[in-house]
């Protein structure tokens, strides 16, 4: 299941409608229609605020509306963990475009909603293949592999990744700021699912 832009485009402004010093309150629910959604818990482990995954035949994310000048600070770290991957799926096609872990940027295009762009970071269950393919369902999104395979899994993974370089990749141009940070784990065509977690997301210079 992959990004439903009406949806995208909603949730980041109920995002913007309602921040505050809670960091649960500062993520907007984002859903894709009728899909069951995933279970977000808001907790804390030794190292700080995280969000827990429960997926269960489910899609569903969380974004916050986040704008960053992407030339001062175009690096985003982040750390993710899950107790499960899904292999013997074809991640390039609709019907297997299932991810225990995903962290999207998204650059707003507002009203213009065709405006909008997206990376999409991902913790792909292949053990090998292409490091990035556009969305099989928009050429507006853009995948990339952070890490892939069973190694690691069960265990906290920190990743960084320069923003404005991928944007670069997949649209021929980075934008001068993007407006959010989302977070993801579907399970609703890779079976039964599982336990993913988020933490640490932050940006900062080269």
């Amino acid at each position: 299941m992959s990004v439903d832009w009406s949806a995208l485009v909603l949730a980041l402004g109920v995002a913007a409608a309602a921040p505050g010093s809670d960091p649960a309150r500062d993520w907007a629910p984002m859903r894709f229609g009728d899909k069951a959604a995933t279970e977000y818990r808001h907790v804390r482990d030794r190292n700080g605020a995280i969000v827990e995954a429960h997926c269960h035949d489910s899609a569903s994310g969380l974004i916050r509306r986040e704008p960053v000048d992407l030339a001062r600070t175009p690096i985003l770290s982040w750390r993710w963990r899950t107790d499960r991957i899904y292999s013997g799926i074809d991640e390039q096609t609709r019907d297997g475009d299932d991810f225990p872990l995903r962290v999207y940027v998204v650059r707003d295009g507002g009203w213009r909603v065709w405006r909008t762009r997206a990376v999409i970071y991902v913790w792909s269950g292949a053990e090998a293949g292409p490091d990035h393919w556009a969305s099989p369902y928009t050429d507006r999104a853009h995948v990339f592999v952070v890490r892939r395979g069973a190694a690691g899994v069960g265990e906290w993974q920190h990743e960084t990744r320069d923003v404005a370089q991928d944007f670069r990749t997949a649209f021929g141009e980075a934008p001068e700021r993007v407006d959010g940070v989302a977070v993801m784990s579907d399970c609703d065509g890779a079976g039964p699912g599982g336990v993913s977690a988020y933490g640490g997301l932050h940006w900062s210079t080269p």
